[in-house]
């Protein structure tokens, strides 16, 4: 009886112990770096250095990075206002638009070839358990009631 509550105890600190890890807190200088890259992008639009759409699949995955750490938004708001006051307005430059877009283009790339990874990757699995059934042996068996005859295949 105590091994089991001690099993089950074990159990329950273990679980406990992985849903309870907190993310790691965004440091100060994250929040310029997030407020740079958001402020950045839009300022690339305006000059017509880089397409809308770039700019927000870039935004989709700085998003998706911040999603990663425990920040406060207001503060992530306050830092993109400061940074957008304190930006001259020929900032950014030509370059680092392209710079930009070039980080942009390769993270798409990378998600896009991830996709099609994913999409091979579940194909064979499909593929794989198909084979399984097609050659899975079948049983049939049939039983007569009376005039009936009745047959299941397993």
């Amino acid at each position: 009886m105590n091994a089991r509550i001690a099993l089950a105890v074990t159990a329950l600190a273990s679980l406990v112990g992985c849903v309870a890890t907190p993310k790691p807190e965004l440091a100060e200088e994250g929040y310029k770096i997030f407020a740079a890259w958001f402020v950045g992008g839009d300022r690339c639009v305006l000059k017509g250095s880089i397409q809308p759409e770039l700019v927000a699949f870039g935004k989709m995955g700085l998003n998706q990075q911040l999603s990663t750490f425990s920040y406060s938004p207001e503060r992530l708001n306050t830092a993109i206002s400061r940074t957008d006051a304190e930006t001259p307005s020929s900032e950014p430059t030509q370059e680092a638009c392209n710079a930009m877009a070039l980080r942009i283009a390769e993270l798409k790339q990378q998600q896009e070839a991830n996709a099609a990874n994913f999409a091979m990757q579940q194909q064979s699995i499909n593929q794989s358990l198909e084979v399984l059934r097609s050659n899975t042996p079948t049983m049939t068996s049939c039983n007569r009631y009376g005039t009936q005859v009745i047959c299941n295949t397993y």
